[in-house]
């Protein structure tokens, strides 16, 4: 009973206020958090060989006005073309059952479009997994996060993908069997309530786990019917939710279906 109150305790003490700065990437997340549109992921298909991704707060979890902590941008030394060719790849392919939704922004020199729906991309180290029951999507597993935001600001906000006790509780607890992103941190000047705008390295193998827009709870409760999609350098693999656990679906290599797995009793 103790550890449920301690995270309502953590919900309660560190969110819902607007003077708290919204937390980017912070050393000893087990992700980075980046928003894949059609045009973000063009954009990596040009900067090769130099891959950069930029943090978002789409979908993330209420914002705040006061500032932002952490590192903005991750230089990703795992990816190759190969490896953003799968992320098209894979954008490309849950755009045929999900289709792209734009606002109209009128301006001086015309009317531009901007997706509103971008794929929610959490960029993980290879050996997360996500077939076990204490590997959730959407949680930072960070027990230092309160030091690595007070680098920044004396006002904390818990910035949850999942805002609910038992995720903070799971996040809290588990935190030692899920290790961080493997990062070299950029010699920059934190300033309060700024992020730093300068690219942390993040080093190691990686995958990135991509799911469609919208809340990121549905993916750590395993409700039925749900899609992820895990992309490494090798192979875009389908996840499907059923009964409280994910079970690998199907596996494309260079866009060719490789793999059927057989659907769990």
């Amino acid at each position: 009973m103790i550890r449920p109150l301690f995270a309502l305790l953590l919900l309660s003490t560190f969110t819902g206020t607007t003077w708290a700065n919204n937390n980017l990437f912070l050393p000893g997340d087990a992700f980075f958090h980046a928003t894949l549109t059609q045009e973000s992921v063009e954009k990596l298909v040009q900067q090769q060989p130099l891959f950069v991704l930029e943090n978002s707060l789409q979908d993330a979890f209420p914002g705040t006005f006061c500032g932002n902590a952490g590192y903005r941008r991750a230089e990703v030394e795992a990816f190759s073309p190969q490896f953003v060719k799968n992320l098209k790849w894979t954008y490309d392919l849950i755009r045929k059952s999900d289709r792209r939704e734009l606002r109209e922004i009128p301006g001086p020199e015309g009317t531009t479009y901007q997706e509103i729906n971008g794929l929610l991309l959490f960029l993980m180290r290879k050996d997360f997994d996500i077939e076990k029951y204490r590997q959730r999507l959407g949680l930072r597993y960070n027990e230092n996060w309160v030091s690595e935001a007070e680098k920044y600001d004396k006002f904390l906000q818990l910035c949850c993908f999942v805002q609910i006790p038992e995720a903070i509780e799971a996040s809290w607890r588990d935190s030692r069997l899920v290790p961080g992103l493997e990062v070299t941190l950029p010699q920059a000047t934190i300033q309060e309530g700024r992020a730093v705008e300068v690219p942390v390295k993040i080093k190691g193998e990686v995958q990135a786990i991509l799911v469609r827009s919208g809340p990121v709870q549905p993916y750590f409760d395993v409700e039925d019917s749900r899609e992820i999609y895990v992309v490494t350098e090798k192979e875009t693999t389908i996840y499907l939710s059923h009964e409280g656990r994910w079970a690998k679906y199907d596996t494309y290599q260079d866009g060719k279906l490789v793999t059927e797995h057989p659907w769990p009793d």
